[in-house]
């Protein structure tokens, strides 16, 4: 192999100018991945937002309709819905679409059990992404005889 006597061998330059280049394609790939990384992890925490609300919701209807009172179905849920509000506000967003779904004809009541069928909207907005989750929520409470 020849060598210039003043500098650095040739095949020494090319490889040193390489690893220059790959090491700024990969450093630039690197960036552009967080940035998308980034992105993801917005859509799946307002996902997240929305499951955990579903939760949070289920959670107080459920606790509600063990405790109202079988014989005034409607008026006893909308009380202990009203009896959750700090401020006039609810706890948890979505709460307050429930009101309009309370009348008595909305309860079906069997021989040994009173069903609520609710319909649910919960919408969050990110920066990527929005989402809007619509469900049906089937409440059932058997009825004792003592009821």
């Amino acid at each position: 192999m020849m060598k210039n006597k003043k500098g650095v061998a040739i095949p020494s330059v090319i490889m040193f100018l390489g690893s220059i280049v790959i090491v700024s394609i990969s450093l630039i790939n690197f960036g552009m991945s967080l940035n998308n990384i980034e992105g993801i992890r917005a859509d799946i925490e307002t996902v997240d937002k929305v499951v955990f609300r579903e939760r949070i919701i289920n959670f107080y209807l459920e606790e509600i309709f063990e405790e109202m009172e079988i014989e005034r179905l409607a008026g006893s849920f909308k009380e202990k819905l009203e009896e959750l509000k700090i401020n006039e506000e609810y706890p948890v967003r979505g709460l307050e679409q429930i009101e309009g779904q309370l009348a008595d004809s909305n309860f079906i009541v069997g021989n040994r059990e009173v069903v609520l069928t609710l319909n649910i909207v919960i919408e969050e907005f990110g920066d990527n992404v929005d989402v809007r989750y619509v469900y049906e929520k089937k409440l059932e409470r058997f009825i004792n005889e003592k009821e």
